[in-house]
């Protein structure tokens, strides 16, 4: 058996592997990267926005050039994945037959979409959103389809930002939600309110509180039936109704799993030399005292950075407040800290011009923060978080003025 050899083994090519690459190669030792995709590193948060609208190309997006990666020695496994760990022979047996091992390795193999399990799921024109031949292969067929009706399944903020999108090319865009309010796992309910009355505003008909029971047509998708009985004419569905870890292939390993990959504040597994970051790691946050897994790309990028450090010999802490971006017509929405297990929040709106502040409590102690339209409030929201500093929506008012 050939077995290729490492000082550093990165499985996964999205940012989290990207940029672990980048600290790894300062100690100038032979790295590998491996990725299920057949191209280089890139961000995923503008696939939704636009590439999906077409004003965005790869170049644009991905994190570094091959000629970056062939100066730092980094020998690029593309197109190829991970099937099976051996943590005591610290090896990795690829999809393709070949095998490499490792001084240490990051597994940074992010999370895959939820299949719709319903009859007629697997027929043509049903699109996943997760890489960039997804956001190509949407983008082509509705080119193709012309100007025609879509609907997307999920709202949250993949299926808000990829109605967004399309909506803004004049597509005719059915959104169906589950929950009573779009976005509501990530922004609450109050919120989610506010978010399908901005999509009705922008043309989209949503459909809250309704699940999906079959999608109907002969070789493709023709039309979308809801449980409450509704049919809704298509020509193309777009299912973005979450995401789970790709982590399967290491449950015959030795790894603890438990919604992905467990790991400490330091980034490591319960396996010697194995490291994992990003959104296949579910990771113990000192500042909230649990694990968390977060699937957002700013969490992505600093975690990477703290397991390549220790892969290093370093002993760096993640701790980073959780963040989350999103773009969807005039809106610029952020979110910073967890919503989950939220008992109380305070909210402002001022609608006309689509303000929104809100600060989210358990307990009496705020634990998430959110903005739309008020991009100075970041930075200050941030520094009271840091500094474990109680705040309110007045706070943030006071603040907004001050800049």
């Amino acid at each position: 058996m050939d077995v290729d050899h490492y000082r550093y083994v990165v499985v996964g090519g999205g940012v989290a592997g990207g940029r672990a690459v980048e600290v790894l190669t300062r100690g100038k030792e032979p790295t590998a990267l491996v990725s299920a995709e057949p191209v280089l590193p890139y961000s995923r948060p503008p696939l939704s926005k636009g590439v999906l609208r077409g004003e965005v190309s790869f170049s644009d997006i991905a994190l570094r050039s091959r000629d970056y990666y062939q100066a730092k020695g980094v020998d690029l496994v593309l197109g190829d994945t991970g099937v099976h760990l051996d943590t005591d022979l610290q090896r990795v047996a690829l999809e393709s037959g070949r095998f490499v091992s490792y001084d240490k390795l990051l597994l940074a193999t992010g999370a895959e979409p939820v299949k719709l399990a319903v009859p007629g799921g697997q027929l043509g024109g049903v699109h996943y959103f997760r890489t960039i031949d997804d956001a190509h292969r949407l983008k082509d067929w509705i080119a193709a389809e012309g100007d025609r009706d879509i609907v997307v399944i999920g709202g949250g903020f993949v299926g808000c930002e990829i109605a967004s999108a399309l909506r803004a090319q004049g597509r005719r865009i059915h959104l169906v939600e589950a929950a009573n309010g779009l976005m509501v796992r990530a922004l609450g309910h109050d919120v989610g309110e506010l978010m399908a009355q901005r999509h009705r505003e922008a043309g989209v008909s949503v459909h809250l509180e309704a699940k999906v029971t079959q999608i109907s047509g002969k070789e493709r998708a023709r039309s979308v039936v809801l449980s409450n009985g509704v049919e809704l004419a298509c020509d193309a569905v777009v299912v973005g109704i979450g995401a789970v870890p790709s982590v399967t292939w290491l449950e015959s390993s030795k790894l603890k799993l438990s919604d992905g990959v467990v790991v400490d504040e330091y980034a490591t597994t319960s396996a010697a030399n194995v490291f994992a970051a990003g959104d296949a790691a579910r990771s113990w946050s000192p500042s909230l005292q649990r694990f968390i897994r977060v699937e957002h790309e700013s969490n992505a990028l600093n975690q990477a950075v703290t397991a390549a450090r220790n892969m290093l010999g370093g002993s760096a802490i993640h701790d980073q407040i959780p963040y989350v971006w999103s773009e969807q017509y005039d809106m610029d929405i952020w979110c910073l800290g967890v919503l989950e297990g939220y008992d109380e929040v305070d909210l402002t709106a001022d609608k006309d011009r689509w303000e929104i502040m809100a600060v989210y409590y358990c307990q009496g102690t705020p634990t998430a923060a959110l903005g739309i339209n008020v991009p100075d409030l970041l930075a200050p929201t941030r520094h009271l978080f840091q500094a474990r500093t109680p705040f309110t929506v007045s706070d943030l008012a006071a603040a907004q003025q001050r800049t």
